[in-house]
């Protein structure tokens, strides 16, 4: 599996497309775009952002602390297709 596929897995699974996910993470339709068609790969500190505002929209009803360990999960699953 790629990064890209696995993105697009993740995306599926909080319901939001590249749009939302830009706009929930904060980072430019652009990039998303390319990490979803697999032209590039985000940096550490974007990474974040994107499994923040996953992690928030897969599971909403989870606490704040929940969220993050959630958020980490999801960002040890991407690291490793890296």
């Amino acid at each position: 599996m790629s990064f890209s596929e696995w993105l697009r897995r993740e995306m599926k699974r909080a319901d939001l497309n590249s749009a939302a996910l830009a706009h929930h993470s904060g980072l430019h339709y652009n990039s998303i775009n390319a990490y979803v068609n697999g032209k590039s790969l985000p940096t550490l500190k974007n990474f974040r952002y994107i499994c923040d505002a996953l992690a928030w929209f897969q599971l909403p009803e989870l606490s704040i602390s929940e969220r993050r360990l959630l958020s980490n999960q999801l960002m040890i699953e991407g690291i490793k297709i890296i």
